[in-house]
């Protein structure tokens, strides 16, 4: 069987088995054709077969396993709505969503990486912080990976959130409200190829290369005052936002300098 364009063999390959794995030619727990088959069959290269193969793994329809060949999985879960929104009544602030699977852990380090560049930081500084990372779970069994890190500078404005920051973080808003802070969150999204502990945590496999990464930063006045970060498979996650217009800050009007009045 000739496939066209030779370009995008490979995709025309892995759409050709999608098919026939949504026609129920092959079953879940179904082995595909082997390498050297899918070689005579449709004339191509071995890294052409791997390509393809590689495209179902992604579109999450099967699986290889180290010396047997690849499988047809059985259908996807749902993907798990993540509702990123946050409520307050009265002084507490409220959160929907997942629940912990165990206890937190908390380890005093510096802050680096994409955290120092959210909290405006310099890394080369080495600025002191604590970091509490939580493995969570929704009603689904759906999981993922949270981790705050929070600057012990805040010590001197927020004691309470470096004196107990294993609580959940509706507490730590709490908190810093009390503390006089007006705060306000912006969230920055992004994803990449998943690695292998995180596979591992988040129960996955190989089945979701890719994890989803939300950055949302606490701020004050536009002052940062610590930063989240949560890790979920990309294949399994919605992310869910509440839209809210809202006006443009008006222009100031610009002054006149004395050379333009002339």
């Amino acid at each position: 069987m000739e496939l066209q364009p030779p370009a995008a063999r490979f995709q025309q390959i892995a759409r050709h088995l999608a098919d026939r794995i949504a026609a129920g030619e092959y079953s879940p727990g179904a082995r595909l054709p082997s390498e050297s088959e899918m070689m005579a069959r449709w004339g191509v290269s071995k890294n052409t077969v791997r390509y393809a193969l590689q495209e179902l793994r992604n579109m999450g329809l099967a699986e290889s396993q180290q010396g047997k060949g690849t499988f047809v999985l059985a259908a996807p879960a749902p993907a798990a709505t993540i509702a990123r929104q946050i409520t307050r009544s009265g002084r507490h602030h409220m959160e929907q969503g997942y629940t912990e699977a165990g206890e937190p852990t908390v380890q005093r380090t510096v802050i680096e990486g994409a955290s120092a560049g959210f909290l405006g930081r310099d890394p080369n500084d080495e600025d002191e912080a604590l970091r509490v990372d939580r493995v969570l779970v929704d009603h689904t069994g759906h999981r993922a990976l949270h981790r705050v890190t929070l600057p012990m500078d805040l010590s001197s404005t927020a004691p309470e959130v470096i004196n107990s920051p294993n609580r959940p973080m509706t507490d730590l808003y709490d908190d810093l409200k009390e503390a006089g802070h007006d705060l306000a969150w912006t969230e920055y999204v992004t994803a990449r190829p998943a690695l292998p502990d995180e596979r591992l945590a988040l129960m996955v496999g190989d089945t979701s290369p890719t994890v989803l990464i939300t950055y949302r930063v606490t701020h004050s006045d536009e002052r940062p005052l610590m930063v989240e970060e949560l890790r979920a498979s990309a294949a399994r996650t919605r992310l869910a936002y509440p839209l809210t217009a809202t006006r443009p800050k008006a222009k100031r009007p610009r002054k006149v300098a004395d050379t333009d009045a002339e």
